[in-house]
């Protein structure tokens, strides 16, 4: 079905739909609005030139927050939407309002449009270039991963149009939505939806995907040659023939920083219920030498931000945490810590407006202690990276290989 969009020559959109049982192609209650003929047409008679007011009603595009009809969007070279107040006509370069470029500023985005037009036009044999496919992959996942599916099993099936021409521009191997080479930069997402979808009844990712999360996703924008983490293996077993479509199951290994923390160490909680501050000295004060000088002691703040509310609750069955380092280097550590809202300590460094964050790892539950495996409960960031903090790495985490599902 998806090379029969991308070959298509025009895509009709009814945007305002609900449903296959209603109609498109007429005049709504709602955008009915008074006409005021203007002028003659020069050379036409009988036709002449009307203007109307400004659309004050936010248009309904039911339509544009369909998971499916993202992909066949994205992959149409031109869509023709009929909104419940006018068209909009847009192309893999431009885009037309009926009712001017103002009527749908608030209620359509149509920038994600150029992202497969522009990437088909890279070449990915630069290391840049490379680089620019990937983001651009995060971009879409990004738009895409806050759309509504009837079924959540077609997570995957509903993006893998895109992801086989992702997969023919830059001949990576596709793993659970990310890319092998750019795992890392794929591992750190956040989640910002305040509604958020209940878990599905059955199987859809591994944890560590960012189509395990309940809601809209936004990546961490670190360059990624200060991302650290290191990929020792990754594997998925598909539920069908499609290698782009759904999976059963899926585990990633790897080696980096890891370090233990007691859940009754987590401190403030927002209203979400998810973001939460952690404060840890090390070396721990019972293990401090009376020879030793206090200054040798460090104060550490950290944020973490769960995926999903109630993980830290009194009730809560799960005794310890541990945080994964994905990045780590002064230099870019440092750099942040200037640019950064002093604010970040409420937490707030996860900005709920842009959906930007700065994780600097992943956080995990363990569920297999002797077989070292774990899954994915949120992200962290270490707060106040100052150059006197740019080793935080190494303040009680110790390098382990661990298996992520």
């Amino acid at each position: 079905m998806a090379s029969v969009y991308a070959n298509s020559y025009l895509t009709i959109s009814a945007a305002s739909c609900e449903g296959s049982a209603q109609g498109f192609v007429k005049a709504h209650a709602d955008s009915d609005q008074l006409q005021c003929e203007l002028s003659a047409i020069t050379g036409a008679p009988g036709h002449f030139v009307h203007i109307r007011p400004h659309e004050a009603v936010k248009p309904r595009t039911f339509l544009t927050q369909r998971a499916w009809a993202f992909q066949e969007r994205l992959l149409s070279p031109r869509v023709l939407h009929f909104t419940s107040h006018d068209m909009v006509f847009e192309c893999d370069t431009r885009t037309f309002y009926e009712g001017g470029p103002e009527s749908h500023r608030s209620s359509l985005a149509f920038a994600d449009k150029r992202l497969v037009y522009e990437s088909a036009h890279l070449q990915p044999s630069g290391k840049y270039a490379r680089i620019q496919l990937y983001d651009k992959w995060l971009r879409i996942v990004e738009e895409y991963s806050g759309k509504q599916l009837s079924f959540e099993t077609d997570r995957f099936p509903a993006l893998s149009g895109i992801a086989v021409l992702w997969q023919k521009q830059i001949g990576d191997e596709y793993v659970a939505g990310l890319w092998k080479e750019d795992m890392v930069a794929g591992l750190l997402w956040a989640c910002f939806d305040t509604a958020l979808r209940e878990k599905p009844p059955v199987y859809v990712a591994p944890s560590w995907s960012w189509a395990s999360a309940p809601g809209e996703v936004a990546f961490h924008r670190t360059p990624r040659h200060y991302m650290s983490l290191e990929i020792l293996h990754v594997e998925t077993k598909l539920s069908t023939s499609n290698r782009f479509g759904e999976i059963s199951s899926a585990c990633l290994t790897v080696r980096g920083p890891l370090k233990t923390f007691p859940s009754h160490h987590l401190g403030y909680a927002d209203s979400s219920g998810r973001n939460h501050t952690v404060d840890y000295t090390w070396p721990p004060p019972s293990e401090v030498q009376l020879a030793i000088s206090p200054l040798t002691q460090r104060d550490v703040k950290m944020s973490v931000m769960f995926d999903r509310p109630g993980f830290a609750q009194s009730d809560s069955i799960i005794e310890n945490f541990w945080c994964l380092a994905c990045t780590s280097n002064q230099s870019i550590d440092s750099a942040e810590f200037q640019q950064r809202s002093s604010r970040w300590c409420e937490p707030v460094s996860y900005d709920l407006v842009n959906r930007s964050h700065n994780a600097h790892g992943l956080v995990l539950e363990r569920c297999d202690a002797e077989m070292a495996v774990y899954r994915r409960v949120g992200v962290f960031q270490i707060e106040d990276v100052s150059w006197m903090m740019a080793d935080w790495h190494h303040l009680g985490f110790e390098d382990s290989t661990l298996t992520i599902v």
